[in-house]
């Protein structure tokens, strides 16, 4: 009978027994019926204002005239009918529904016409000869040719099928009763005794029939549930009584007790009933296991409670808004960064939080919440005293279950202090870069396999332009001890070195330049490169040995001793050979140029 019902079903035929414990499910099922029948009126009253979507009705739609020629149709008749739109343009009502032209029917078109509305049964023909049985409603409507009738028709075939199969199945009611999970059963107010259980509590609870009828409200649900029970019910009873409509029937969760001692978590839908006299005597509920979807329940809100607590207690500034801007979830950060004076804002509108919001950032929420990700590495956001602070944001939309837009979620950042860093560390590279610019001395870094990283104008001078990568060996003039020399700065035992090395300049002159390596290490004080400065001092060099040739040259003339006294002088018979002073760099001698020259 139920499962009838659920069909389409609007009435039922009762053979004998006890109606109130058996048709419990059956009344809450009738309601619902009756519901649709309302919904489904209003559906039928908008149809009439928009004949423009007739073949997007569910139903059947037919418009003819007083003399029963059919104007129109939709395709939904055509499916039921097994007729093309142009036949039935062809035909007239009679075809179609030959009982529409029996005695009184043209009465009732009159009625129709003059602005009411009926619904009765009918049945109509087939292409194929055969018919089904329809539920019509009629109704006039205004065309630019004049009135006509307006027809829904709706295939009843399954309705009927229910209906006889509701007649004639009480047995199977019973049978379906039995078997549900829901446990349909009455309670008596006075003595809190059951009087009716479906057997399907022995699903439930573990308990027999027998035994779940032998024990009390009290015994039956756990003691926390039964004193909720106790004190609402007194309220509930003369909230009846006074015709309160939401009173007819509430929803209780409560605990139950099962056989092997363990708890089950139930959804009671229960309805007070009266008996013969008006006096309220029992209680008609329907129970379900609902222990499943509380656990869920229960984990969702532990989630929502941890998904709280992370975002309130992060270091960063987070907001997260429903699709109508209330808050959400907020970070104390959001709160800080943005001097947010109230002390709850959730719940709240965005906009009365910051009244004062600019346009652009309105704009911003209606498009993240139109799909789009947006977001800014420094935005200026100008406070309510008009001081300006720097921000780095992200505005998102998050999605619900169903994949449709929730809401947005804010990312922020307060970058001031980041932004006055970063301007100071610019002003000092631009310093830096004037020092270094100013410095005569080529300054190179190099990494930890000796390859040039980086070098000050000099350096670019010196080497050319695509220094920059190369190994400093690349520059090396004759064989060099060079890499050994400076291995104590990579293997950490020194921090300064200075060292003398030949080096070839861009335009392929040779040339000594004096080194002073200092090792780069990073924070756990390993050596990740060195960084050096060189001064060119070969024409030093060049003068120094040029000074020392000549006090060698000096110091190996005769000495020139004084006369003994009464002593004639006398010199020597060949004349003596003065040699005069090479200038540096003259091949007649081994100087120090050429040695350190003749590998080239």
């Amino acid at each position: 009978m139920i499962e009838a019902l659920n069909n389409g079903a609007d009435s039922y035929l009762q053979k004998g027994g006890k109606s109130m414990p058996q048709y419990a499910e059956l009344e809450h099922r009738i309601r619902a019926v009756v519901q649709r029948h309302r919904a489904e009126d209003a559906l039928r009253q908008s149809e009439e204002r928009y004949r423009t979507i007739l073949d997007q009705a569910a139903d059947g739609i037919i418009v003819h005239d007083a003399t029963g020629r059919i104007l129109d149709v939709n395709q939904k008749l055509c499916r039921n009918l097994g007729y093309s739109r142009e036949e039935l343009l062809s035909k007239s009502i009679k075809d179609i529904d030959p009982e529409a032209v029996l005695e009184g029917k043209p009465k009732l078109w009159n009625a129709v016409f003059a602005g009411e509305s009926f619904t009765f049964e009918s049945r109509q023909m087939r292409k194929d000869g055969s018919t089904i049985p329809v539920e019509v409603t009629l109704g006039s409507v205004h065309l630019p040719l004049g009135s006509a009738i307006l027809g829904i028709v709706r295939d009843i075939t399954e309705r009927k099928i229910v209906e006889s199969t509701i007649r004639e199945s009480e047995r199977k009611y019973r049978l379906l009763a039995e078997n549900i999970n829901d446990v349909i059963w009455t309670l008596n107010i006075a003595t809190q005794r059951f009087t009716y259980i479906s057997p399907s509590v022995e699903k439930l609870r573990g308990f027999t029939v027998e035994e779940a009828m032998q024990q009390t409200m009290k015994e039956s649900v756990h003691p926390d549930s039964y004193a909720e029970i106790i004190r609402h019910l007194p309220a509930w009873i003369e909230q009846f009584r006074h015709g309160d409509q939401a009173s007819t029937s509430r929803r209780d969760i409560v605990r139950q007790s099962r056989k092997d001692g363990t708890w089950v978590t139930v959804e009671i839908i229960s309805t007070l009933l009266q008996d013969d006299k008006g006096e309220i005597t029992e209680v008609l509920g329907v129970s379900r296991d609902v222990t499943a979807r509380v656990s869920a329940e229960e984990t969702l809100i532990q989630s929502q409670d941890l998904m709280r607590y992370v975002i309130e207690h992060n270091r960063s500034a987070i907001a997260v808004h429903e699709r109508d801007l209330k808050y959400l979830f907020v970070s104390q950060r959001y709160l800080q960064d943005y001097k947010v004076k109230e002390k709850d804002v959730i719940g709240k509108h965005h906009y009365d939080v910051f009244p004062d919001l600019p346009q652009k950032w309105r704009e911003v929420y209606q498009r993240a919440l139109a799909g789009e990700i947006l977001s800014a590495e420094d935005d200026p956001y100008v406070r309510e005293d008009g001081s300006v602070d720097w921000t780095r944001w992200e505005c998102r939309p998050w999605y619900e279950a169903d994949g449709s837009i929730g809401g947005i979620i804010i990312y922020t950042e307060v970058i001031t202090e980041r932004k006055r860093a970063e301007e100071a560390l610019r002003m000092l590279i631009v310093r830096n870069d004037a020092i270094l610019a100013a410095v005569p001395d080529i300054i190179v870094e190099v990494d930890d396999c000796k390859r040039i990283t980086w070098t000050n104008q000099p350096g670019l001078r010196f080497y050319g332009k695509d220094v920059v990568g190369r190994e400093a060996s690349y520059y090396f003039e004759g064989e060099q001890e060079t890499y050994a020399k400076v291995q104590p700065l990579f293997d950490g035992s020194e921090d300064i070195i200075h060292l003398e090395s030949w080096q070839r300049r861009q335009d392929g002159e040779k040339r000594l330049l004096s080194w002073r390596c200092r090792a780069l290490k990073d924070k756990q004080g390993r050596a990740i490169g060195a960084l050096s400065s060189a001064r060119d001092i070969t024409e030093r060099k060049r003068i120094e040995e040029a000074l020392r040739e000549s006090e060698n040259r000096s110091s190996s003339w005769p000495s020139m001793a004084a006369p003994s006294p009464g002593k004639p002088t006398r010199m020597a018979s060949t004349p003596m050979s003065v040699e005069r002073p090479r200038p540096f760099g003259d091949t007649a001698r081994t100087s120090w140029w050429a040695r350190s020259t003749s590998t080239t």
